[in-house]
């Protein structure tokens, strides 16, 4: 088997088109990569390069500000888990220390008189005091933005599986989906040991499709099938996919849910990141698809729905969660 050196970079401008033979051509790709590394670039999203700039800049913005304003929304004190996540709050290799990070973390924008307001995972958005009008306005855009392109790749998806097109994308019209601003930083002076330091220990996410905006700090390295860790450089202007433990467990892991990890920066450096964790609607059951199971591949996990399974990886990975419960 060669060894694999990158990801690949997949153009996904074709998602728009009325040419059935673009948009076959996207979805066989994404099909091909997601049985194998699970990893991939996406160009061709439509999305600008400005607003690439801009949300860095808020990101940068809200991390620089002192330890106070970021603690009005404290996310151990909400019970959406949304708000401000402070260094070593995350752990997600309980065999590795607490991560270097800290991180701010949005939801969908739910009116009150929506009955799932308040329920579960559903609530209100932080909003730091620093932040104007405008602000709060360009992060909802995006996440609705990023909850589109996360649709449209789970349209591919279902194509590539000879299932019905929205059989995936028909549970975003509330979802759990999370958008969630990063900050890496070696905030702790460690001896050096000459060993790897990491600010995000290895682990895989739990989502369906998780889709990620990264500085050209760089640090993202993914796990290949022959256990090898290669890097995930910076790509102007394109975002970062991988598959989630949901899409895995519900192809019945035809599609590969793949272990990563980030590196911590050098002392003085930041590296800032966006990812958009792409849950579904918290009542959606995650269960074997029909034409990825067989008499002689019979399913390997039992149903969950999305919300439970959220919750209990949370559990596994915030001190906080585990208090509470």
């Amino acid at each position: 088997m060669e060894q694999l050196k990158s990801l690949p970079i997949i153009d996904i401008s074709g998602l728009w088109s009325d040419d059935v033979s673009k948009w076959n051509k996207v979805a066989k790709e994404i099909d091909e990569v997601s049985r194998g590394i699970g990893f991939f670039y996406i160009v061709g999203h439509q999305i600008p390069s400005e607003r690439f700039e801009k949300m860095m800049e808020i990101s940068r913005f809200f991390f620089g500000l002192p330890m106070e304003k970021k603690l009005e929304v404290d996310m151990t004190k909400n019970q959406f888990h949304r708000g401000y996540g402070g260094f070593q709050l995350e752990q997600l290799n309980p065999l590795s220390p607490h991560d270097e990070k800290e991180t701010l973390e949005f939801g969908m924008k739910m009116s009150p008189d929506n009955p799932l307001y308040l329920h579960k995972l559903y609530g209100p958005n932080p909003r730091p005091s620093a932040f104007d009008q405008a602000t709060i306005d360009l992060i909802d855009e995006h996440y609705l933005d990023m909850k589109n392109i996360i649709c449209m790749l789970l349209r591919a998806i279902a194509s590539a599986l000879n299932l019905d097109r929205e059989y995936f994308a028909r549970h975003y019209d509330y979802p759990l989906a999370a958008m969630r601003l990063m900050h890496y930083t070696a905030n702790l002076d460690l001896p050096n040991t000459g060993e790897i330091v990491l600010g995000g220990g290895e682990h895989t996410d739990y989502g369906i499709l998780t889709i990620l905006q990264q500085d050209d700090v760089g640090g993202l390295q993914v796990k290949t099938m022959s256990d090898e860790w290669i890097d995930v450089p910076f790509v102007k202007d394109s975002y970062v996919v991988n598959i989630g433990d949901m899409l895995q467990r519900w192809t019945n892991d035809i599609y590969r849910s793949t272990a990563h990890r980030v590196l911590r920066p050098p002392k003085g450096v930041h590296r800032y990141s966006i990812p958009f964790f792409g849950e579904p609607h918290t009542d959606t059951i995650v269960e074997c698809i029909p034409s990825c199971c067989s008499d002689s591949s019979p399913p390997k996990y039992k149903p969950i729905s999305a919300g439970d399974y959220l919750q209990s990886r949370f559990l596994d990975t915030y001190e906080y969660k585990k208090q509470k419960y």
